[in-house]
């Protein structure tokens, strides 16, 4: 699922040492978890949900694992990335993480008004961004009938049965979305691989609520103070805190 790649590819660039590039790319790229949560929802029949999820993404040598949290309800979609506790990150580059305010990373989206609202609780801060093109390309995408999840059998592993089906990216990648239907068919597992061969990943269901959740969850908290734009967050909170991005990758101390 390029998406997919695409959408982390800013925790990739803080993880393996490139944080002062990421912070430019950082609205966008975030923007880009969204048809992610999009495509989640439409692999569960278009139901409500609530879930933990690791997400796995292999690059030639190099794999990291990320916990995230998606949640979908009414015209509102919710993603969030922990990635201070990806499985790659040495305690260096997750020092700074932290220290960047960059643990945690909310979007929100809002399609009855398609603005994303980036909520950033490291930064006690909020920046509300309209969507970017090739994001909506992609949602519009899943909502055409070439973005329908196709049938692709069914099969049961260690006692538990499950519904296969392929979706295809608005790229034309294949990721085969496995159903579970002792949980009315919410994907166990999805997985997706590169044209090139030479990468791959994979969204592995950890807990479920297939009930609608709190309307809450979709809301930015009042007490968070609003930015015009993440960087101008960003700036905000190392004025205030006096951290500089170092240069290279920090190594861990022994």
């Amino acid at each position: 699922m390029q998406k997919l790649r695409s959408a982390l590819a800013l925790a990739a660039l803080v993880l393996l040492g490139r944080p002062a590039f990421a912070q430019q790319k950082a609205a966008e790229s975030f923007a880009m978890m969204i048809p992610l949560a999009a495509t989640i929802r439409a692999s569960a029949d278009g139901a409500d949900f609530a879930a933990d999820m690791t997400i796995s993404i292999k690059n030639g040598e190099e794999t990291m694992e990320i916990p995230g949290q998606f949640a979908a309800l009414g015209d509102k979609l919710r993603c969030q990335l922990s990635l201070a506790s990806a499985s790659q990150a040495n305690p260096g580059m997750a020092l700074i993480i932290r220290q960047l305010g960059l643990d945690q990373v909310v979007a929100i989206y809002d399609a009855s008004t398609g603005n994303v609202t980036m909520v950033l609780p490291g930064l006690k801060a909020v920046v509300e961004t309209p969507l970017p093109d090739n994001v909506k390309e992609d949602l519009e995408f899943l909502k055409s009938g070439k973005g329908t999840p196709k049938p692709a059998g069914s099969e049961t592993v260690d006692g538990v049965d499950f519904h296969r089906v392929v979706l295809v990216s608005r790229e034309g990648e294949n990721s085969i979305v496995w159903q579970q239907t002792d949980r009315r068919n919410f994907p166990a597992l999805i997985e997706s691989s590169s044209k090139d061969g030479k990468g791959n990943a994979t969204i592995r269901t950890i807990a479920l609520e297939r009930t609608p959740p709190d309307a809450s969850r979709f809301q930015a908290p009042t007490q968070y103070k609003k930015y015009p734009t993440f960087e101008d967050a960003m700036k905000a909170h190392m004025a205030r805190s006096g951290f500089k991005l170092p240069m290279g990758n920090p190594k861990p101390q022994p």
